[in-house]
């Protein structure tokens, strides 16, 4: 099932329940309004309840199949049907097409309440039009809309003197308005929600005040989300593809669909007119923007157009027929370049792609690798749009599509599109927006700061209007929202925003944020939550707080933290100045500190923090607080940091007290709580890596159980469910849920039902997951089982030869570069020495958790031979000396299997420039000239210009592969260069040895890997041991992977030399 059509079911379901609830007749006081908050809260709950049942990592893009067998044909329209909305083609068989047949022929039901009594109607016709409406050209604009809406026969023209003596039961009266416009001289609006007071007590109530609900309301429940949706799918959008967007407006959408017959006179007003004309009333017979229930209607009939695009799409390219209006949507010449650029990136890639509307607006998202493709996406819309909407009917020019808007290139297929009030970037997948749209609101906010008449109160909730619009795009403004939202519930008649007010602080920050939105648009990604890459578990007492912060999906050393509140926090939260629920609020925002403080690199980054208090949990999900404590003013400093580290949303979730027993201890240890030592003393007795990840997967669980209320230690859960749920919680970590979206090995899926296992069993002493032979329960072993023979075979790393690493360390040392020399000599020396790539780099994601400790200054010693003895050379020597040294010794004070404080020696090879000795060297020499600290790494480099660094793996990965292509090693060594990485050299190291005549046991002592007679210190005996080791390292060797032939043939490459 496509995941359009996987949609269209959800929302179908969404129609049906809310129709059953409407079977129910509503008590006869309940309006729109009144019974607004109650459907919505029935809306939420049914939506919650489809996402919940939705599978997790689920996208938002279709990827076409071409399988798709709707087709346009021919449309049909009932006998003398002269309307603008009727389903035809394969709308016809849509679900919602019936209900849209009775709108198109008997009118949207209306149900405005009890008539007017006389007096009210001649209330409201003496009120007459806005004066906005009665200016010369705003009355000549009007009548010349009016006349054309009379031909087209959706408004009609009665004298008020023709009916005043039999007034029409329908009849209401409104006010209408003419607003400037930007796209024609004016705009007319119909006020439905004006009441009009008279007398001392009287009202003419407003038509919106007294109308009932009348239409389904599911399918306006989809505009909310439509936003959302975009840019989640932006998110979603690999980093390497480009999205080109295109879009389409329905003109006049509301008038394209009539009132019930005989109920237009609720929606009559009065004619602009001057004193000498006669009064007239003006009945129009189509929907109402203003009505309340219009948007509802005309939503039914344009989602279900965007549901026929979509089965549209779905039929093969160049299936649909030619439309007349697609040539305005062809990409200009230079997104025609980009699009074909993209293509070739990735020419076995299908096309996907996401159709949407927002009540009249169409709009379409593609990731396209061809024009034709992009041609496809537009008939399917267009001629979509037109089995909904007739074209021609009423006129040759009658066009439900906005042509003048198609000729501006607003359907024109770009990477760059203004969608829904937010420019779009499909390249750099950013939103932002317009610049006039802010340049509005800087002014606003300029003009209120420095008001000394106030502001008054309906400017300011305009602002708060934009204000809301904007944090979409700049999500750290919602968290300076907290002391506006206050001013906002006082309604007074004006406000102020004295020096020193919080309010005047929110909007000097919101000014400082959307200038910076402005300089650096929003990523789609920090808008978007995903599975976090680091996970935080934070608590506060009324001693202090404390925390412990765990990797997610990228690695972070386990760090715990705790602070003791100073005296005067401890006396205002005895006093009762301060509550539980703000010492747990700052206790977030001290973590989230904490977390800038270890030096990770947050940038993009999506972040958990876990609480067990409900209150400061929800305070950031909605990043407001009801409360007028230091709640706002902590909110508003969290906002700030994750604004300035550019982090993704945070994720707060509410973790059960008896879950958060880490981030309990820390910050209940300052007097009391003695069982936390003895858990650290449990903790310190394994490895921290091992620890980490248990923890992390066990949070993991946690959360994954959470949605169902499930108990993650499965006490007293049947079998059955434990089952369930273990397998489906091994499901998605298979999928990547958890990680980066991707498939993982079975290994890796173990790994982590093993640390919940082992969590369960160290917290309860229960295994609940085991047999009571030890073994996981049948069907979790036979997931784990199956996930194995899908796994396709590893591939290892394969070993290079000793002219990779020459030719590296010979095109550094050419380099002027520090750190292209760095890079040459790391990789010599980590030949030679045999080394992992953790113990001469710093990883590119920084993992401070794992036991090897890489070399620093203070663990190189140089050796110079005298009288025929290697002597140790001081670390003061000269250059010169160190230069000239037959010998060097490195000292790995821990490393991967444990041992500490293992030396490694290697002498002189005899040459100038390739020789581990003089690579070490090198490093040391330089070194030393920037810094004089002993434990600065090996891997450091100083630049010219004052820059400095440290080599990282991904640095020697890249440059290995390099020169394998360069050296050609896929057709002369039968080696892909897939297949080389940095565990090469370690590799190629000890087959050089072995290839040199070494055995075993001094190939294992040199490499440090496990044996007793490797744990020596460098002795004189030592150096003899190694003594002619690097010379025998040097030679070269002409090995082939022997698996070569399975990979090239190189048969003839080899015979040749």
């Amino acid at each position: 099932e496509s995941q359009a059509n996987k949609r269209a079911r959800l929302k179908r379901k969404l129609a049906d329940e809310l129709a059953s609830l409407h079977q129910e007749e509503p008590h006869e006081h309940e309006t729109f309004e009144e019974g607004r908050k109650q459907r919505a809260r029935e809306r939420k709950r049914l939506r919650q309840e489809l996402q919940q049942n939705q599978p997790a990592g689920t996208s938002y893009w279709s990827e076409h199949s071409g399988q798709g067998q709707a087709r346009p044909t021919a449309r049909q329209y009932p006998e003398g049907f002269k309307g603008q909305m009727y389903p035809t083609g394969a709308a016809a068989t849509h679900p919602a097409a019936d209900e849209l047949k009775k709108w198109a022929i008997d009118g949207c039901p209306v149900d405005a309440g009890p008539p007017w009594s006389s007096e009210q109607i001649q209330k409201a016709i003496e009120r007459g039009p806005h004066i906005s409406a009665l200016a010369p050209d705003a009355m000549q604009a009007f009548r010349d809309e009016v006349t054309k809406k009379v031909e087209q026969g959706q408004v009609k023209i009665i004298a008020w003197d023709e009916i005043k003596d039999e007034v029409p039961e329908e009849l209401k009266i409104s006010p209408i308005s003419q607003i400037p416009h930007k796209s024609r001289a004016f705009r007319t609006i119909l006020d439905l929600s004006y009441a009009l007071r008279y007398g001392k007590t009287k009202v003419v109530p407003s038509v919106n005040s007294t109308s009932r609900p009348t239409a389904p309301e599911a399918a306006t429940s989809q505009m909310g989300s439509v936003l959302p949706r975009l840019i989640v799918a932006m998110a979603q959008c690999p980093d390497d593809a480009v999205i080109f967007f295109s879009k389409f407006d329905i003109q006049d959408g509301f008038w394209r669909m009539i009132n019930e017959v005989g109920k237009e006179y609720n929606f009559a007003f009065v004619m602009p007119t001057t004193d000498d004309e006669p009064l007239q009333i003006v009945v129009p017979s189509s929907l109402q923007m203003g009505w309340v229930n219009s948007p509802n209607f005309f939503s039914g009939a344009s989602e279900t157009a965007r549901d026929v695009a979509d089965d549209y799409a779905e039929a093969p390219i160049g299936a649909l027929p030619e439309h007349h209006l697609e040539k305005g949507t062809a990409p200009s010449i230079e997104e025609m370049n980009r699009l074909l650029a993209t293509g070739e990136l990735d020419a076995k890639t299908r096309l996907r792609y996401l159709i949407e509307v927002y009540m009249d607006d169409f709009i379409a998202a593609a990731q396209a690798k061809s024009p034709e493709e992009l041609k496809h996406i537009s008939r399917a819309v267009l001629h979509a749009i037109h089995d909904v909407f007739p074209e021609g009917l009423l006129s040759p020019e009658d066009q439900p599509v906005s042509v003048k808007k198609i000729l501006k290139g607003e359907a024109q297929w770009s990477a760059l599109k203004e969608i829904l009030g937010w420019i779009f970037d499909g390249e750099t997948k950013s939103i932002r927006l317009p610049e006039e749209k802010v340049d509005k609101i800087l002014a606003a906010i300029k003009q209120m700061l420095h008001s000394r008449q106030g502001t008054p109160f309906s400017e300011f909730q305009k602002l708060m209007g934009k204000l809301y619009h904007a944090s979409i795009g700049a999500p750290a403004g919602r968290g300076f929202m907290t002391p506006l939202n206050h001013q906002l519930a006082k309604t007074p008649k004006k406000v102020w925003f004295r020096k020193g007010s919080p309010q005047r602080k929110a909007l000097q920050l919101w000014k400082s944020l959307l200038l910076d939105v402005m300089r650096e648009p929003t990523l789609a990604k920090e808008l978007v939550p995903a599975s976090p890459d680091f996970v935080g578990l934070v608590d506060a007492s009324g001693e202090g707080t404390g925390g412990v912060w765990l990797s997610g999906k990228s690695k972070l050393p386990a760090t715990a933290w705790r602070l003791e509140w100073p005296p005067s926090i401890k006396d205002a939260f005895q006093r009762g100045e301060l509550t539980i629920n703000d010492l747990e609020m700052a206790g977030n925002l001290l973590g989230w500190l904490v977390l800038e403080g270890m030096g990770v690199n947050i940038k993009h980054r999506h972040i958990a923090l876990l609480n067990d208090n409900s209150s400061a949990v929800s305070w950031i999900l909605s990043w407001a607080a009801h409360s007028k404590g230091p709640a706002g003013d902590l909110i508003m400093a969290l906002a700030i940091r994750q604004r300035v580290q550019r982090a993704s949303p945070l994720t707060p979730a509410h973790l059960p007290g008896e879950l958060n027993a880490m981030a309990d201890c820390a910050s209940r240890s300052f007097g009391y709580k003695t069982e936390c030592t003895a858990d650290q003393g449990i903790d310190n007795g394994r490895v921290e890596e091992t620890t980490k990840n248990r923890n992390k997967h066990f949070v993991s669980w946690c959360l994954f159980l959470q949605p169902w209320g499930a108990d993650p230690y499965l006490v007293d859960t049947p079998f059955s469910e434990r089952m369930h749920h273990i397998t489906s919680f091994g499901g998605m970590v298979r999928q990547g849920c958890l990680g980066r979206g991707k498939q993982i090995r079975v290994g890796s899926v173990r790994t982590a039902i093993t640390a919940i296992a082992q969590t369960i069993a160290l917290d309860r002493g229960e295994t609940p997951l085991h047999n009571e032979a030890g073994e996981y329960h049948l069907p979790l072993k036979l997931m784990l089982d199956g996930f194995a023979k899908e796994d396709p075979p590893s591939e290892k790393k394969l070993a290079v030869g000793v002219d990779i690493p020459e030719h590296c360390c010979r095109r550094g040392h050419k380099s002027t570069a520090a750190k292209a020399k760095a890079i040459g000599d790391l990789i010599l020396i980590a030949f030679y020495f045999l080394l992992r790539v953790g113990e001469y780099t710093v990883k590119a994601t920084r993992n401070n958790s794992k036991q090897t400790v890489q070399f620093r200054m203070k663990d190189v010693q140089f050796f110079k031979k005298r009288h025929g003895r290697l002597r140790p050379l001081p670390a003061t020597a000269s250059d010169g000396e160190i230069m000239t040294a037959d010998g060097v010794t490195l000292r790995l004070s821990n490393q991967k299997n444990g041992y500490k404080n293992v030396c490694i020696h290697q002498e002189h090879n005899g040459r100038a420039t390739c020789s581990p000795v003089r690579a070490v060297g090198r490093r040391f020499c330089h070194i030393r000239e920037h810094t004089d600290d002993p434990d600065t790494f090996l891997s450091s480099f100083f630049e010219a210009d004052a820059r400095h660094g440290d080599v990282t793996d991904n640095d020697i990965r890249r440059e290995l592969k390099t020169a394998a292509i360069a050296l050609d090693y896929e057709s002369t060594r039968g080696i892909p260069i897939s297949r080389i990485d940095t565990h090469s050299l370690r590799a190629g190291g000890a087959n050089a040895l072995h290839l040199a005549g070494y055995s075993d046991r001094e190939i294992m002592k040199m490499g440090r890997w496990r044996s007793k007679t490797f744990m020596e210190y460098i002795q004189e005996q030592l150096s003899t041991f190694t003594k002619g080791m690097s010379r025998s390292m040097s030679q070269r060797f002409h090995f082939v992977n022997v698996e070569g032939g399975m990979l090239k043939d190189i048969t003839n490459t080899i015979m040749g030399s």
